[in-house]
């Protein structure tokens, strides 16, 4: 099951950085092709770019922090990701596949278990040794 989730987390981080480049790549095209796009308002479609981009780029981000939460088990990573899995599900090919992968793994009673079990004991502070003070 730990195989899985880092597989998860890792399929995580890569699609976020995946977004965040399409995302600016799109914001780069999008304007240089504007008038070709749509000729009477070319406006419009930057303004149209500007608002995806910008909705890519938080998703990205988001999909880059979820899947660190996962590696480091956070206990709402794995709420999160499965609300996350949902919603991508209607992204056929990909999104349908990273979904399915995404429920499979993290609805199974183990996943569960490893992330309800007791998070991992803080670092004891070490006492400043007196040569330093």
């Amino acid at each position: 099951m730990k195989k899985h989730l880092a597989i998860l987390a890792t399929l995580d981080v890569a699609l976020g950085a995946l977004a965040i480049v399409g995302a600016a790549a799109f914001l780069v095209i999008a304007p240089a092709k504007s008038q070709a796009i749509w000729p009477e308002h070319p406006d419009r479609v930057i303004k149209g770019a500007l608002a995806l981009s910008a909705f890519a780029f938080v998703a990205g981000v988001f999909a880059i922090w979820l899947g660190y939460s996962l590696a480091t088990r956070q206990r709402w990573a794995r709420m999160g990701q499965i609300v996350f899995a949902v919603l991508n599900l209607p992204g056929v090919p990909v999104g349908t596949v990273f979904g399915l992968y995404a429920l499979r793994t993290l609805l199974r009673p183990e996943a569960k278990a490893l992330f309800l079990a007791a998070p991992p004991p803080e670092p004891t502070p070490q006492p400043i040794p007196a040569s330093v003070q």
